[in-house]
């Protein structure tokens, strides 16, 4: 009987008869902010209970109500183990950089102080705990690691010809004006998540925007002082037939020019493959496989199709206006046509009640399994069937208490959100040509334009980064040819990589927005330390390919440890249950790996190009001027 039931079958019973759905309706009280948390904890308990009765069966959970749960639950869960597990691991990487644990802890007491001000921040202004501001700690962990990196690097190979204190401050004199700068281009690319229309994203980039002037405040106020406190490092002199050192610039200034075509075709290659990404960003994938409502989820897309609605309220004319015959005719070819669309796997309409309803006051006739030919019939069908429902059954889930209006529901199948969305556009059409204009509406529907929006509005905050970023580094260089030459050289890695994203696996979501701005912010901080040493080699006096080589011996070492803290830190995230940090996080990462070669081989070729042609009064390069 079941299955011969249109309003049944892909809806509440699977089309092969082995699963049905149980749907439940919550209304939460408006002061009860855990009251969907207690309903899911309950049905989780009534699932196990039943279960241990019949282990033969299998039962899933998802809904609206599932999935707030699981976004709470994720964020707690990964505040809770990427922190500890990312600042074990810089403490071990600081060690075996610096060589002394000494300089390892006083970076690590900055790097906690910056993590638990952050936090405190958060709790005083009453940002909780979410989804995206989950990351804050492992984001706010990278970014403070730079800052104190080149300030202990730079004072520990002063070591060999000043004392510990003269070293520290001639590294303090040395890094002050890049380190301010790389802090503001840092928090000036998360303060452009403000232009994100996902409220989470806000919160995360100015959280971590205060995160990365904590950090400089620390790092300037705090760290030499712990320095000139403990221990010095031990003095480890770099060999000079070290690749970073000697072999690179080598190779650099023999091949500038090859360099530069090379890594432009990879750049232009990206850029053309941009057209090729597609937005996919269903809710059901913003969680790891591991997190139960995943796995619920595609137990369910797989036995009864149907976790994506679309729904529609239709207007009548007036008062009672659903029993309308025209009103119910026009509706009815809207359900036929919505049943014909790709992706459809059901559709829930008052007229299949109507329909019914027809055929049961005519004995049950499958010739009267139409609409009724008059609104008094169809009036009186709709009071007759209400007043034999259970108390609590009416039918107020699909018409409204006017009965000026009725609700379409429209089950979709594991479609892509782009799919989605061209449904949606296609029925509002419809509606608009054929009958009366009304929007579609639904979970899925909402998150598939979120992203779509979030994504447009991004664009217009990752140009306001670059200004903010160029008027930075203005401050810094004090040479317009310079900024912009920086800043055209740190956008190749994101074209190269939201270029390879779009090979494989060929779909952005949500975090797309963010990695742009994000990334840039951090990338230039590579580009900031090498120009300002490149720029004092050049006022000493050298030429492009000895300053290059000078800025190597100076700064290379502390761009390799900061480019792997930054690395690993954000591919951290990708142990996230929350899929959208771990996705943001690993496309963060692949931004920053490719920026710093592009840095270390496209800038210094660049400038040997085109600023090696300046002559200059030459003398010798002290070590540190």
């Amino acid at each position: 009987i079941a299955l011969g039931e249109p309003m049944l079958v892909g809806f509440l019973v699977s089309p092969d008869g082995r699963a049905t759905n149980i749907i439940i309706t919550l209304h939460p009280p408006a002061d009860a902010p855990d009251a969907l948390m207690e309903a899911v904890q309950a049905a989780r308990r009534e699932i196990a209970a039943f279960q241990a009765e019949n282990p033969d069966a299998a039962l899933a959970l998802v809904g609206d109500a599932v999935l707030d749960t699981a976004l709470r639950e994720v964020s707690e869960h990964d505040t809770a183990s990427l922190s500890p597990v990312m600042l074990a691991v810089v403490i071990l990487g600081l060690w075996a950089f610096f060589g002394s644990l000494s300089p390892a802890l006083a970076t690590t007491a900055i790097l906690l102080l910056t993590v638990l001000a952050s936090l405190g921040v958060m709790g005083w202004v009453g940002i909780p705990v979410m989804s995206a501001t989950a990351a804050l700690p492992v984001v706010v962990l990278t970014i403070s690691v730079a800052d104190a990196v080149h300030l202990v690097a730079s004072m520990r190979a002063m070591l060999a010809r000043l004392t510990k204190r003269e070293a520290i401050v001639e590294s303090m004199g040395v890094n002050l004006a890049p380190v301010l700068i790389t802090s503001l281009t840092t928090a000036a690319g998360f303060l452009s998540l403000n232009f994100s229309d996902a409220p989470p994203y806000r919160d995360l980039g100015n959280l971590a925007a205060i995160g990365a002037l904590l950090a400089l405040l620390f790092t300037l106020g705090l760290l030499p002082i712990l320095l000139d406190l403990l221990p010095p490092p031990r003095y480890r002199p770099q060999a000079e037939s070290h690749w970073l050192t000697a072999r690179l610039p080598t190779a650099i200034a023999g091949r500038p020019l090859a360099i530069t075509l090379v890594i432009a075709a990879v750049a232009a290659t990206g850029a053309a493959l941009l057209p090729r990404l597609q937005i996919n960003d269903k809710f059901v994938n913003y969680f790891s496989p591991d997190v139960p409502f995943h796995r619920d989820a595609a137990f369910v897309s797989e036995h009864l199709p149907g976790l994506y609605f679309l729904e529609f309220s239709v207007p009548a004319a007036g008062e009672g206006g659903v029993n309308d015959p025209a009103y119910l005719e026009k509706l009815e070819e809207f359900a036929t046509f919505l049943r014909a669309q790709p992706g459809v796997t059901h559709v829930a309409a008052l007229t299949d009640i109507m329909k019914r309803l027809n055929r049961n006051m005519h004995g049950d006739d499958p010739a009267w399994h139409r609409l009724p030919d008059s609104r008094a019939a169809a009036a009186q069908y709709l009071l007759l069937y209400e007043m034999s429902l259970p108390f609590g059954r009416e039918l107020t889930n699909r018409i409204d208490v006017a009965k000026s209006a009725s609700r379409v529901t429209v089950v979709m199948d594991d479609i892509s959100t782009a799919a989605m969305q061209d449904l949606e556009r296609r029925a509002e059409a419809w509606l608009a040509r054929n009958f009366t204009a009304a929007d579609g509406t639904g979970l899925a529907i909402i998150f598939a334009h979120l992203t779509e929006r979030t994504l447009k509005s991004m664009a217009w905050g990752t140009l306001a980064a670059l200004a903010l970023i160029a008027g930075c580094l203005m401050l810094a260089l004090r040479s317009l040819p310079l900024s912009l030459l920086s800043l055209l050289v740190n956008c190749v890695p994101i074209l190269i990589v939201f270029g390879a994203w779009a090979i494989w696996p060929g779909e952005i979501g949500l975090y797309a927005a963010a990695v742009g701005a994000i990334a840039l912010g951090l990338i230039v901080d590579f580009a900031v330390h090498l120009l300002v040493k490149y720029q004092r080699a050049r006022a000493e006096g050298a030429d492009a390919a000895e300053a290059v080589a000078y800025t190597y011996r100076l700064v290379g070492p502390a761009l390799v440890i900061t480019a792997g803290v930054l690395i690993f830190g954000f591919s951290t995230l990708l142990f996230a249950d929350f899929a959208i940090n771990a996705r943001l996080g690993l496309m963060t990462a692949l931004v920053i790996a490719a920026a710093f070669v592009v840095d270390m081989l496209l800038l210094p070729a660049l400038l040997i190009l085109f600023d090696g042609k300046r002559e200059l009064p030459r003398h010798e390069i002290q070590p540190a001027a």
